[in-house]
């Protein structure tokens, strides 16, 4: 695999995680929500014992992702490592490892405006980077 596509990978799996975190954050809101109803009977809870279950199982399924995330992190700090210039490294950590800022993907505009850089300056880095670790 090529180290760009490598480091592309990385936010893709990033945004996914994201995207089960906010999952799990739902469904942790709807199990702890508390409805009542009245009935005849009275005041009944509903719950149902196996959601707490079906719960659990997904928190796994989202801890397993993250692990994979950070395995997938470790091996881009790998490839990013390698670069001698620390503008470069500076630039594809805040892209490709960094990704995210305040819960929102970060862009190369992000990214210039961090360093203070222009983002002319951020692409050219960019891509001397991407060509250093390629070769």
């Amino acid at each position: 695999m090529k180290a760009r596509d490598l480091l592309e990978q990385v936010r893709y799996l990033d945004d996914e995680v994201a995207q089960l975190r906010e999952l799990r954050a739902s469904v942790y809101e709807d199990l702890t929500r508390t409805t009542a109803r009245m009935s005849m009977d009275g005041v009944r809870g509903a719950s149902d014992p196996h959601r707490l279950d079906a719960a659990a199982a997904l928190a796994g399924d989202v801890d397993a992702k993250l692990r994979e995330l950070a395995a997938a992190k470790r091996a881009a700090l790998g490839v990013i490592n390698r670069l001698d210039d620390s503008r470069q490294r500076a630039v594809l950590l805040a892209y490709y490892v960094n990704c995210r800022a305040g819960g929102m993907r970060k862009g190369w505009e992000d990214v210039a405006a961090e360093l203070h850089y222009s983002l002319a300056q951020v692409k050219r880095v960019r891509d001397a980077a991407l060509g250093a670790v390629e070769r």
